[in-house]
């Protein structure tokens, strides 16, 4: 399926957007004012005809093959989560507070010149335009402890379809490491826990970039990444009980809403010796106290994104990999830093 034919935002966007402006920004409130509208050149017929249309298109040439299309070519990007620890600024210089949410690194198109990577700045260009992301640089401390500054998209809430058959409790989890259903969770003996997941964004989608996206918590933040899968079953349960009442006999998949995560209202400590404790923010559920009709319809998948979503048995094999994956870490196998090339499909 063409990744680009599902570009336009389904009409629970602006419900999106509002509940993305109400988070808590932690400062970076003047980023996420969406952006004047620019104006879109067009191409009118007659210019596309001055052009030799049947040169260009090849119409009338009797290829013998037609080209086939392969799966990605790029390692999937990732969808890191800040905590509010790492130092920040405007591309302009300025310095802004220390990044808390989630942000995509932007990808080097001189380095890359790749199509996924073309699709991902535009689409982020219009949720730039929307306010709901803003650009700038996070400075990263290199071997010798020096900032190295590094471009990203920041995002204070998105919206995540989780490639995942449900999430077990961390009760059963931690009793049996093969019961997992999509989200790979463990807890080293002696190190950090850790939960990897791999989830489409509604916004990214809507926007016309489809493509799965790897995410990482750890220490802190994994069993409040938990907490969110988990409060995204009462969602289920409530779309469900519509859906009974409608004649509709079978559950939704966990993937059918999208789950909103934000960035927590307050922080908390991490750590525990004195003088190594620091404050952290951590993943938060933006649902609504009330579930409605309304806000199910604003965060559904629509039924393209749920097929390209499924194809080729990606939630099978998102499943199987949770296993393998939850296996390795616990068997301390898995490097601590994310491995790019790990991923189900």
């Amino acid at each position: 399926m063409d990744s680009r034919t599902i570009a336009n935002p389904r009409r629970g966007a602006g419900i999106m957007a509002k509940l993305a402006r109400d988070v808590q920004h932690n400062g970076y409130q003047a980023l996420y004012e969406p952006a004047v509208s620019t104006a879109v050149t067009t191409v009118t017929s007659t210019e596309i005809m001055s052009e030799s249309i049947h040169e260009a298109l090849h119409l009338g040439t009797p290829f013998i093959s037609v080209a086939k299309r392969g799966g990605s070519s790029l390692s999937q990007h990732r969808l890191s989560w800040f905590t509010g620890n790492n130092k920040a600024r405007g591309l302009d210089g300025r310095a802004l507070p220390d990044i808390a949410g989630w942000a995509i690194e932007q990808p080097d198109l001189d380095e890359t010149g790749l199509p996924e990577d073309y699709e991902l700045y535009d689409a982020m260009a219009l949720l730039v335009q929307r306010g709901l992301a803003a650009e700038c640089v996070v400075l990263h401390p290199d071997d010798s402890g020096k900032p190295r500054p590094v471009r990203y998209w920041a995002m204070p809430q998105l919206g995540l379809f989780v490639v995942c058959e449900g999430v077990p409790s961390k009760q059963e989890m931690l009793r049996d490491p093969a019961e997992r259903w999509g989200v790979a969770y463990a807890w080293p003996q002696g190190r950090s826990s850790e939960l990897h997941l791999i989830a489409f964004s509604k916004e990214l989608m809507d926007a016309g970039y489809c493509y799965p996206l790897s995410v990482k918590f750890s220490s802190y933040c994994t069993d409040r990444a938990l907490a969110c899968l988990k409060a995204h079953e009462r969602v289920l349960n409530v779309a469900d009980k519509f859906r009974e009442e409608a004649g509709e006999h079978i559950g939704a998949a966990y993937y059918a809403y999208a789950l909103p995560i934000g960035v927590s209202p307050r922080s908390i400590t991490a750590g525990k010796d004195a003088g190594k404790t620091k404050e952290i923010y951590y993943p938060f559920p933006v649902v609504p106290r009330q579930i409605d009709l309304q806000y199910l319809s604003s965060v559904a998948i629509s039924r393209d994104q749920a097929l390209l979503l499924e194809e080729d048995g990606r939630v099978e094999r998102t499943v199987a990999w949770s296993v393998e994956k939850s296996r390795r870490i616990m068997a301390g196998n898995e490097a601590s830093e994310v491995n790019d090339e790990d991923h189900p499909f």
